[in-house]
Parts: C-alpha cells; structure tokens; sequence
C-alpha cells in the first residue's frame, strides 16, 4: 500500500509539481495534519525563475489528513480536478475527499469569473 502523505500542488500544462511529506513530517493544527510550508513559498523556492509567473497563476491544491476521521481531503481548483484524482490515486483505498475550494483559484478561472460579472 502507497504511504500516506500530506502535500500541496500546482498544475502546470498539465503536469502536477507534487510537493508531499510523511504524515510523521507534518504540520499538527489541532487534529489536521498539512504540508509545512504555503504554495507561495513553495512557488517562489522552485518555480519562480522557471515559469515567470505568480504562485496563484497555474491551478493548484492541497492534501490535508484529518486525525479525527482518518480520512484525507484534497482541495483543489475546478481547473485541475483530474489530476487531483491522479492524486488520490496515490493515497491507495485510503479514505479520501475532494472538494473543489475556491481558495485555489487560479488566474484563468478568476478571469473567467470576473468576465461573467
């Protein structure tokens, strides 16, 4: 069985630059367990100079473990949702739910957003 992890993600043409960790490795918030460092960190360390675009630009998303119902969520752009599933292929027969967040919005879909205003 693949080993649990906790991550974030962007979704660049296509390609998911998966950044993930061991749950043991985790950031604890109350009975959460998340990847220990933001997107835009992530982004600006290993992205920035490659891409020459913001961290919010590409769609992108979030594997968080929840202690309390042994059971992860992915958070995820509308944009991305296959690969989110890609994702959760990776997690096994684990419990898992995706669940598109508008946290994770990114440029093509704000400005799809803003034109239907």
């Amino acid at each position: 069985m693949a080993e649990p992890f906790v991550a974030l993600f962007f979704v660049v043409d296509g390609q998911i630059l998966l950044h993930k960790c061991r749950l043991e490795n985790a950031e604890h918030y109350a009975e959460m367990r998340n990847y220990p460092r933001s997107h835009m960190d992530v982004w600006e360390r290993h992205y920035k100079l490659k891409y020459n675009k913001d961290f919010d630009f590409y769609p992108r998303g979030r594997v968080i473990y929840d202690m309390r119902k042994d059971e992860f969520k992915i958070f995820y752009d509308t944009c991305c949702a296959k690969q989110a599933f890609k994702i959760r292929m990776m997690l096994g027969n684990r419990t898992c739910i995706l669940k598109d967040d508008s946290n994770y919005t990114c440029s093509i879909c704000r400005n799809h957003i803003k034109n239907e205003e």
